[in-house]
């Protein structure tokens, strides 16, 4: 008999979701809502519980060493997350003490759900799916739906919202998440600490009000996220300088609650009732969300970016880790530049003159720089190979008798 009984080799289903909240908490959010489809498809379909099936499933697997009935399993998982259940609802939540009723799900959502319970049916059901079981079965998908382009927020319509709002920290909210192309998430997690203003009243506004976005409270990618500088443009400095100077280092600047799934759901609800009262009230038919929705903020900063400096700094400032790792390298200086050239870009009550009117002369410009730079690397490595070259190396007989006279003048 083993003498390891008292080790588990599978975790609960509370213990899992648990650990992938720590692991992050958009992640545990992602996980609890595939794992609650689950849930409903199987009292659906097989008036059982999830956890039931997955216990069955493993028996059969022990019983049988085939996983074709798992495989199955996630098969018909898939087609039923992609039709509407309206009659079924969801988990209750904090957001929805209810739970909000079961739609139909994208196929973008849809695999990323599969993953998570291929995860779920290995870290609790003890079922190992691969990768390779999964592309020698053919899991299949629907077709991707249609989906309507999506429709930008113009700088104009931005500051009708803006003006609109009567609540002077919501409204910095809206404004600095346009400075700071952040999404919603990581502004209602903001602190007051987050904000350095040392540099902006030593150098009497020439330094930018600067941000830091700890990757703590960032959207991973692959498990990955990175820290992040932003700034506050000009005319946006007076309205949140007087925001914080009523808060403590440790204090929300915009967040209402510690809790971040109940903040971001504030103040989307606050937002969508704005828009709506001020007329946006057009929605995208494949998902129902409204064409005017708070992530189009961050969606004219990337645009406003790209146009200002390239593509590359859009998706860097806008913390799309396969792009952060080169923009982090830059000096401060370089990066503070970038801004400035895309603060025209962004500014709605102040005229602010663009830096460089011609993209193609900022472009020869910068190649210039970067051509001088690796010329003064070339120059001083070929000055250091010339000074060990013509250095002189005294023989052995003339080391001897400078040994000899340091010898006589300083021994005692």
């Amino acid at each position: 008999m083993s003498t390891m009984t008292y080790l588990k080799s599978t975790l609960s289903l509370e213990e899992y979701l648990e650990l992938r909240t720590k692991q992050d908490k958009g992640t545990g959010r992602f996980t609890k809502g595939a794992v609650s489809n689950a849930k409903l498809f199987c009292q659906d379909q097989y008036q059982k519980e999830f956890i039931t099936v997955l216990s069955d499933m493993r028996d059969h697997v022990l019983e049988t060493h085939q996983l074709d009935v798992c495989l199955l399993f996630l098969q018909k998982l898939v087609y039923w997350m992609a039709e509407p259940h309206l009659n079924l609802r969801m988990t209750p939540s904090v957001i929805c003490k209810q739970g909000v009723p079961c739609v139909a799900k994208d196929v973008t959502s849809i695999k990323g759900y599969i993953a998570q319970i291929r995860l779920v049916m290995k870290k609790v059901g003890g079922i190992p799916i691969s990768s390779e079981d999964v592309k020698d079965y053919r899991l299949s998908y629907p077709p991707e739906s249609d989906k309507e382009e999506p429709e930008p927020m113009t700088l104009e319509e931005f500051r009708l919202i803006c003006d609109n709002q009567r609540i002077p920290r919501r409204q910095m909210l809206y404004r600095c998440k346009k400075d700071f192309e952040a999404r919603i998430g990581a502004m209602v997690q903001l602190r007051k600490r987050h904000f350095d203003t040392t540099g902006y009243y030593e150098s009497r506004g020439e330094i930018p009000i600067t941000v830091t976005f700890p990757k703590a409270i960032m959207k991973k990618k692959n498990g990955i996220a990175y820290t992040n500088k932003k700034y506050v443009i000009k005319e946006d400095e007076k309205g949140i300088l007087k925001l914080l100077v009523k808060l403590d280092d440790d204090d929300l600047v915009f967040g209402t609650t510690e809790n971040v799934e109940l903040a971001v759901n504030n103040e989307e609800k606050t937002w969508s009732k704005l828009v709506q009262r001020l007329g946006f009230t057009a929605r995208y038919k494949h998902n129902n969300h409204l064409k005017k929705n708070i992530h189009s903020i961050k969606s004219l900063t990337f645009t406003a970016a790209r146009k200002a400096v390239d593509a590359d700094y859009a998706n860097a400032y806008g913390d799309h880790a396969e792009y952060c790792k080169t923009y982090l390298r830059l000096s401060d200086e370089e990066k503070i530049d970038y801004f400035r050239r895309l603060e025209p870009f962004i500014t709605m009550y102040v005229k602010v003159e663009k830096i460089h009117d011609s993209e193609e002369l900022y472009q020869e410009n910068k190649d210039l720089k970067k051509r001088l730079s690796d010329n003064d690397a070339k120059l001083e490595k070929i000055s250091e190979e010339i000074k060990q070259k013509t250095a002189q190396i005294p023989d052995g007989k003339m080391q001897e008798m400078f040994d000899k006279y340091m010898k006589e003048k300083f021994s005692p």
